[in-house]
Protein backbone atom coordinates (compact mmCIF):
# COMPACT_ATOMS: atom_id res chain seq x y z
CA UNK A 1 0.00 0.00 0.00
CA UNK A 2 1.24 3.69 -0.73
CA UNK A 3 0.94 5.93 1.73
CA UNK A 4 -2.71 7.04 3.02
CA UNK A 5 -3.96 10.30 2.54
CA UNK A 6 -4.19 12.28 5.61
CA UNK A 7 -8.21 11.82 7.03
CA UNK A 8 -7.69 15.67 7.92
CA UNK A 9 -8.11 16.33 4.33
CA UNK A 10 -11.00 13.73 3.46
CA UNK A 11 -13.42 14.96 5.99
CA UNK A 12 -14.85 18.75 6.72
CA UNK A 13 -14.40 17.86 10.37
CA UNK A 14 -11.97 15.06 11.03
CA UNK A 15 -11.85 15.10 14.99
CA UNK A 16 -14.93 15.52 15.71
CA UNK A 17 -17.49 12.80 15.59
CA UNK A 18 -21.06 13.03 16.48
CA UNK A 19 -23.86 10.43 17.17
CA UNK A 20 -27.42 11.34 17.75
CA UNK A 21 -29.37 8.28 19.39
CA UNK A 22 -32.43 7.93 21.59
CA UNK A 23 -31.98 11.50 22.88
CA UNK A 24 -28.09 11.44 23.87
CA UNK A 25 -24.85 12.11 21.92
CA UNK A 26 -21.66 10.61 22.24
CA UNK A 27 -18.63 13.20 21.19
CA UNK A 28 -15.39 13.66 20.93
CA UNK A 29 -13.37 16.79 20.75
CA UNK A 30 -9.91 17.92 18.82
CA UNK A 31 -9.06 19.44 22.38
CA UNK A 32 -8.55 16.24 23.55
CA UNK A 33 -5.61 15.42 20.79
CA UNK A 34 -2.58 16.05 22.49
CA UNK A 35 1.02 15.87 20.24
CA UNK A 36 3.55 13.41 22.08
CA UNK A 37 6.77 15.43 22.36
CA UNK A 38 9.02 12.61 21.85
CA UNK A 39 8.05 11.62 18.04
CA UNK A 40 5.22 14.00 17.17
CA UNK A 41 2.41 11.62 16.99
CA UNK A 42 -0.87 11.54 18.09
CA UNK A 43 -0.99 10.65 21.92
CA UNK A 44 -3.33 8.10 23.06
CA UNK A 45 -5.07 9.70 25.52
CA UNK A 46 -8.42 10.82 23.42
CA UNK A 47 -11.84 10.60 25.31
CA UNK A 48 -15.18 9.37 24.35
CA UNK A 49 -17.59 11.33 26.56
CA UNK A 50 -20.97 10.77 27.16
CA UNK A 51 -23.46 13.97 27.16
CA UNK A 52 -27.00 14.33 28.33
CA UNK A 53 -29.01 16.03 25.36
CA UNK A 54 -32.79 15.39 26.63
CA UNK A 55 -34.06 14.02 29.72
CA UNK A 56 -36.23 11.66 28.38
CA UNK A 57 -35.59 7.81 28.14
CA UNK A 58 -32.16 6.92 27.42
CA UNK A 59 -31.27 4.95 24.27
CA UNK A 60 -34.81 4.59 22.83
CA UNK A 61 -33.17 4.10 19.59
CA UNK A 62 -30.49 1.45 18.69
CA UNK A 63 -27.49 2.83 16.21
CA UNK A 64 -25.72 -0.34 15.05
CA UNK A 65 -24.03 0.87 12.03
CA UNK A 66 -22.82 3.49 9.91
CA UNK A 67 -25.47 6.32 9.84
CA UNK A 68 -27.46 5.01 11.97
CA UNK A 69 -30.34 1.87 11.31
CA UNK A 70 -31.23 2.54 7.73
CA UNK A 71 -27.90 3.81 6.52
CA UNK A 72 -29.50 7.07 6.30
CA UNK A 73 -28.41 9.48 9.11
CA UNK A 74 -32.11 9.71 9.76
CA UNK A 75 -33.19 9.99 13.62
CA UNK A 76 -36.57 9.49 14.24
CA UNK A 77 -36.87 9.95 18.18
CA UNK A 78 -38.99 12.55 19.53
CA UNK A 79 -38.56 14.81 22.31
CA UNK A 80 -35.31 16.43 21.19
CA UNK A 81 -34.86 20.10 22.83
CA UNK A 82 -34.55 22.93 20.56
CA UNK A 83 -32.50 24.86 22.09
CA UNK A 84 -28.95 23.59 24.29
CA UNK A 85 -28.62 25.02 27.64
CA UNK A 86 -26.57 27.97 28.18
CA UNK A 87 -24.60 26.05 30.39
CA UNK A 88 -23.70 23.45 27.81
CA UNK A 89 -24.62 19.85 27.93
CA UNK A 90 -24.19 17.57 31.32
CA UNK A 91 -21.33 14.95 30.50
CA UNK A 92 -22.45 11.68 31.73
CA UNK A 93 -19.30 9.43 31.75
CA UNK A 94 -15.80 10.07 29.78
CA UNK A 95 -13.62 6.90 28.65
CA UNK A 96 -10.02 6.71 27.42
CA UNK A 97 -9.63 5.46 23.71
CA UNK A 98 -6.54 5.62 21.01
CA UNK A 99 -6.53 6.71 17.71
CA UNK A 100 -9.42 5.84 15.30
CA UNK A 101 -11.90 8.17 13.25
CA UNK A 102 -14.61 5.50 12.83
CA UNK A 103 -17.76 6.16 15.37
CA UNK A 104 -18.76 4.64 17.98
CA UNK A 105 -22.51 2.28 17.10
CA UNK A 106 -25.01 1.86 19.99
CA UNK A 107 -27.10 -1.40 20.33
CA UNK A 108 -28.84 -2.61 23.40
CA UNK A 109 -27.58 -0.62 25.64
CA UNK A 110 -23.80 -0.96 24.68
CA UNK A 111 -21.51 1.35 22.97
CA UNK A 112 -19.09 -0.28 20.55
CA UNK A 113 -16.06 1.23 19.03
CA UNK A 114 -12.59 0.52 17.51
CA UNK A 115 -9.08 2.21 17.96
CA UNK A 116 -5.52 1.69 17.64
CA UNK A 117 -2.72 2.10 19.69
CA UNK A 118 0.51 2.88 18.24
CA UNK A 119 3.70 1.92 19.63
CA UNK A 120 7.03 1.73 16.39
CA UNK A 121 6.80 -0.62 14.71
CA UNK A 122 3.71 -2.40 16.44
CA UNK A 123 0.02 -1.11 16.14
CA UNK A 124 -2.82 -2.61 18.72
CA UNK A 125 -6.17 -2.76 17.32
CA UNK A 126 -8.71 -3.09 19.19
CA UNK A 127 -12.48 -3.15 19.93
CA UNK A 128 -14.19 -2.12 22.52
CA UNK A 129 -17.71 -2.57 24.79
CA UNK A 130 -18.59 0.12 26.73
CA UNK A 131 -21.80 0.25 28.93
CA UNK A 132 -23.99 2.87 27.65
CA UNK A 133 -25.19 4.13 30.79
CA UNK A 134 -21.94 4.55 32.95
CA UNK A 135 -19.10 4.46 30.63
CA UNK A 136 -17.79 0.92 31.88
CA UNK A 137 -15.76 -1.32 29.89
CA UNK A 138 -17.50 -4.42 29.33
CA UNK A 139 -14.82 -6.03 27.20
CA UNK A 140 -11.63 -5.17 25.07
CA UNK A 141 -10.82 -7.70 22.01
CA UNK A 142 -7.48 -6.44 20.68
CA UNK A 143 -4.85 -8.09 18.02
CA UNK A 144 -1.00 -6.98 16.76
CA UNK A 145 -0.22 -6.26 13.33
CA UNK A 146 2.38 -3.92 11.68
CA UNK A 147 2.90 -0.88 9.43
CA UNK A 148 6.02 0.44 7.56
CA UNK A 149 8.11 2.99 8.87
CA UNK A 150 6.10 5.93 7.02
CA UNK A 151 2.84 5.03 8.66
CA UNK A 152 4.59 6.03 11.89
CA UNK A 153 4.73 9.95 11.03
CA UNK A 154 2.45 13.29 12.39
CA UNK A 155 1.08 12.85 9.10
CA UNK A 156 0.33 9.50 8.49
CA UNK A 157 -0.24 8.16 11.91
CA UNK A 158 -3.92 7.17 12.51
CA UNK A 159 -6.40 4.58 13.81
CA UNK A 160 -9.29 2.95 11.71
CA UNK A 161 -11.71 4.87 9.62
CA UNK A 162 -13.96 1.66 8.94
CA UNK A 163 -17.45 1.93 11.19
CA UNK A 164 -17.74 -1.25 12.80
CA UNK A 165 -21.51 -2.69 12.38
CA UNK A 166 -23.42 -4.94 14.99
CA UNK A 167 -25.85 -7.36 13.70
CA UNK A 168 -27.76 -10.44 15.69
CA UNK A 169 -25.38 -11.04 18.55
CA UNK A 170 -21.92 -10.19 16.35
CA UNK A 171 -19.69 -7.11 15.69
CA UNK A 172 -17.93 -6.77 12.56
CA UNK A 173 -14.58 -4.45 12.58
CA UNK A 174 -12.24 -3.67 9.33
CA UNK A 175 -8.94 -2.17 10.08
CA UNK A 176 -7.04 0.31 7.98
CA UNK A 177 -4.94 -2.71 6.10
CA UNK A 178 -7.63 -5.06 5.78
CA UNK A 179 -7.79 -6.81 9.06
CA UNK A 180 -11.44 -7.98 9.53
CA UNK A 181 -12.74 -9.91 12.78
CA UNK A 182 -15.99 -10.89 13.75
CA UNK A 183 -17.00 -11.17 17.49
CA UNK A 184 -19.54 -12.25 19.18
CA UNK A 185 -21.04 -9.20 21.45
CA UNK A 186 -21.55 -10.92 24.89
CA UNK A 187 -18.15 -11.56 25.99
CA UNK A 188 -15.62 -9.97 22.88
CA UNK A 189 -14.48 -13.48 22.02
CA UNK A 190 -13.29 -14.04 18.65
CA UNK A 191 -15.61 -15.75 15.76
CA UNK A 192 -13.52 -15.49 12.76
CA UNK A 193 -10.90 -13.36 11.50
CA UNK A 194 -9.83 -13.07 7.63
CA UNK A 195 -6.70 -10.91 6.54
CA UNK A 196 -8.12 -9.60 3.29
CA UNK A 197 -4.84 -7.52 2.04
CA UNK A 198 -3.40 -10.80 2.07
CA UNK A 199 -6.48 -12.79 0.30
CA UNK A 200 -7.58 -10.73 -2.25
CA UNK A 201 -4.31 -8.53 -3.00
CA UNK A 202 -5.97 -5.11 -2.35
CA UNK A 203 -4.34 -2.13 -4.64
CA UNK A 204 -3.36 1.17 -3.73
CA UNK A 205 -4.66 2.95 -0.30
CA UNK A 206 -6.35 2.26 3.30
CA UNK A 207 -9.94 0.49 3.49
CA UNK A 208 -12.14 2.97 5.84
CA UNK A 209 -15.12 1.79 4.08
CA UNK A 210 -17.89 0.40 6.52
CA UNK A 211 -19.00 -2.82 5.83
CA UNK A 212 -22.55 -3.27 5.30
CA UNK A 213 -24.86 -6.46 6.27
CA UNK A 214 -27.46 -7.66 3.78
CA UNK A 215 -29.26 -10.40 4.96
CA UNK A 216 -26.45 -13.42 5.85
CA UNK A 217 -24.20 -11.26 3.74
CA UNK A 218 -21.29 -8.80 4.59
CA UNK A 219 -20.57 -6.76 2.32
CA UNK A 220 -17.07 -5.06 1.69
CA UNK A 221 -15.27 -3.00 -0.64
CA UNK A 222 -12.11 -3.84 -1.35
CA UNK A 223 -10.43 -3.14 -4.16
CA UNK A 224 -8.86 -6.44 -4.83
CA UNK A 225 -7.05 -8.73 -8.12
CA UNK A 226 -9.53 -10.81 -9.81
CA UNK A 227 -12.62 -9.33 -10.03
CA UNK A 228 -12.63 -8.49 -6.00
CA UNK A 229 -13.23 -4.71 -5.98
CA UNK A 230 -16.83 -5.73 -3.94
CA UNK A 231 -16.48 -8.74 -1.73
CA UNK A 232 -19.29 -10.55 -0.02
CA UNK A 233 -18.77 -12.86 2.53
CA UNK A 234 -21.01 -15.09 5.02
CA UNK A 235 -21.12 -13.01 8.02
CA UNK A 236 -21.66 -16.15 10.18
CA UNK A 237 -18.02 -17.94 8.61
CA UNK A 238 -16.35 -14.93 6.57
CA UNK A 239 -16.44 -17.70 3.57
CA UNK A 240 -16.61 -15.78 0.53
CA UNK A 241 -19.62 -15.61 -1.54
CA UNK A 242 -19.09 -13.70 -4.46
CA UNK A 243 -16.95 -10.75 -5.75
CA UNK A 244 -17.47 -8.42 -8.43
CA UNK A 245 -16.03 -5.16 -10.79
CA UNK A 246 -12.39 -5.27 -11.31
CA UNK A 247 -12.03 -1.61 -10.08
CA UNK A 248 -10.02 0.53 -7.09
CA UNK A 249 -12.17 1.13 -4.05
CA UNK A 250 -12.77 5.02 -2.72
CA UNK A 251 -13.86 5.89 0.91
CA UNK A 252 -17.41 6.09 0.13
CA UNK A 253 -19.06 3.62 2.40
CA UNK A 254 -21.91 1.42 0.24
CA UNK A 255 -25.64 1.48 0.93
CA UNK A 256 -28.94 -1.10 -0.56
CA UNK A 257 -31.71 0.99 -1.46
CA UNK A 258 -35.35 -0.36 -2.48
CA UNK A 259 -36.09 1.07 -6.43
CA UNK A 260 -36.84 -0.36 -9.10
CA UNK A 261 -38.79 -2.81 -7.85
CA UNK A 262 -35.57 -4.80 -6.45
CA UNK A 263 -32.96 -4.29 -3.22
CA UNK A 264 -30.14 -2.58 -5.27
CA UNK A 265 -26.59 -2.01 -3.81
CA UNK A 266 -24.83 1.46 -4.30
CA UNK A 267 -21.10 1.54 -4.61
CA UNK A 268 -18.66 4.08 -5.54
CA UNK A 269 -15.84 3.14 -6.92
CA UNK A 270 -12.76 5.30 -8.41
CA UNK A 271 -14.27 4.44 -11.96
CA UNK A 272 -17.58 4.28 -11.40
CA UNK A 273 -21.23 4.37 -9.98
CA UNK A 274 -22.50 1.17 -9.88
CA UNK A 275 -25.69 -0.91 -8.99
CA UNK A 276 -25.26 -4.14 -8.03
CA UNK A 277 -27.23 -7.30 -7.09
CA UNK A 278 -26.34 -7.15 -3.29
CA UNK A 279 -27.65 -11.36 -3.41
CA UNK A 280 -25.14 -12.25 -6.18
CA UNK A 281 -22.73 -9.30 -7.08
CA UNK A 282 -24.56 -8.68 -10.60
CA UNK A 283 -24.15 -5.14 -12.48
CA UNK A 284 -27.63 -3.79 -12.62
CA UNK A 285 -26.66 -0.60 -13.90
CA UNK A 286 -23.04 1.55 -14.34
CA UNK A 287 -21.90 5.05 -14.79
CA UNK A 288 -18.25 5.49 -15.46
CA UNK A 289 -16.37 8.73 -13.89
CA UNK A 290 -12.62 9.02 -12.62
CA UNK A 291 -11.98 9.51 -9.22
CA UNK A 292 -8.59 9.74 -7.50
CA UNK A 293 -7.35 10.22 -4.46
CA UNK A 294 -5.90 13.72 -3.52
CA UNK A 295 -7.72 16.10 -1.93
CA UNK A 296 -10.55 17.79 -4.26
CA UNK A 297 -10.87 14.45 -6.30
CA UNK A 298 -11.34 11.87 -3.18
CA UNK A 299 -14.42 9.59 -3.34
CA UNK A 300 -15.21 9.98 0.60
CA UNK A 301 -19.16 10.74 1.06
CA UNK A 302 -22.27 8.13 1.33
CA UNK A 303 -24.96 7.98 -1.29
CA UNK A 304 -27.89 9.22 -0.40
CA UNK A 305 -31.35 7.86 -1.64
CA UNK A 306 -35.05 9.48 -2.06
CA UNK A 307 -38.00 8.86 -3.80
CA UNK A 308 -35.82 7.59 -6.93
CA UNK A 309 -33.37 10.21 -6.62
CA UNK A 310 -29.42 9.04 -6.09
CA UNK A 311 -27.13 11.51 -5.08
CA UNK A 312 -23.38 10.54 -5.39
CA UNK A 313 -20.83 13.16 -4.29
CA UNK A 314 -23.00 15.84 -6.00
CA UNK A 315 -23.97 13.62 -9.01
CA UNK A 316 -27.30 13.30 -9.28
CA UNK A 317 -29.52 10.13 -10.91
CA UNK A 318 -32.91 9.59 -11.85
CA UNK A 319 -33.57 5.56 -11.15
CA UNK A 320 -36.31 4.08 -12.78
CA UNK A 321 -39.32 2.60 -10.94
CA UNK A 322 -40.22 -0.40 -12.86
CA UNK A 323 -36.53 -1.68 -13.46
CA UNK A 324 -33.25 -1.59 -11.62
CA UNK A 325 -31.71 1.31 -14.14
CA UNK A 326 -30.62 5.04 -13.51
CA UNK A 327 -29.61 7.79 -15.53
CA UNK A 328 -27.76 11.31 -14.93
CA UNK A 329 -30.13 13.88 -14.13
CA UNK A 330 -27.03 16.38 -12.95
CA UNK A 331 -24.47 17.78 -13.77
CA UNK A 332 -25.21 17.58 -17.39
CA UNK A 333 -22.52 18.09 -20.38
CA UNK A 334 -19.66 17.24 -18.03
CA UNK A 335 -17.12 14.83 -19.11
CA UNK A 336 -16.85 11.69 -17.10
CA UNK A 337 -13.45 13.05 -14.50
CA UNK A 338 -15.93 16.21 -13.74
CA UNK A 339 -18.97 14.57 -12.82
CA UNK A 340 -17.81 14.64 -9.31
CA UNK A 341 -19.53 18.30 -7.54
CA UNK A 342 -18.17 17.26 -4.17
CA UNK A 343 -15.58 14.23 -3.14
CA UNK A 344 -16.25 14.61 0.73
CA UNK A 345 -19.83 16.39 1.54
CA UNK A 346 -22.53 13.52 1.85
CA UNK A 347 -25.52 16.01 0.18
CA UNK A 348 -28.91 15.94 1.95
CA UNK A 349 -32.69 15.50 0.02
CA UNK A 350 -35.33 17.67 1.36
CA UNK A 351 -37.88 17.87 -0.92
CA UNK A 352 -37.20 19.44 -4.08
CA UNK A 353 -34.00 20.16 -2.34
CA UNK A 354 -30.06 18.98 -2.45
CA UNK A 355 -27.99 21.00 -0.19
CA UNK A 356 -24.61 19.80 -0.87
CA UNK A 357 -21.40 21.44 -0.40
CA UNK A 358 -19.58 22.60 -4.40
CA UNK A 359 -16.07 22.33 -4.98
CA UNK A 360 -14.75 25.07 -7.20
CA UNK A 361 -12.64 24.42 -10.35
Amino acid sequence: MRPFLPLRNRLASPLLFLLLVGGTIAFGDEAHWKKDQTDGMPSRAFCLCLALFWPGHLFAADWPQWRGPNRDAAWTESGIVKKLPSTGLKVLWRAPIAMGFSSPVILDGKVYLSDAELEKPIIRERVHCLAADSGKVRWTYSFVTTAPDWFFTADQARGPGATPIVRKGKIYALDLFGNLVCLDTLHGKLVWRKNLNEEYQMQGTSVDTSPLVEGDLLILLLGGKGGAGVVALDRKTGREVWRSLEEAITWSSPIVIEAGGVRQLIVWTQQSVSSLNPANGKVYWREATSTGGSPGTAGVSTPVFQNNYLLVGGWMFQLEKDRPAGKTLWPEGRGVSRRILSDTSTGVLLGDYAPIGIMLR
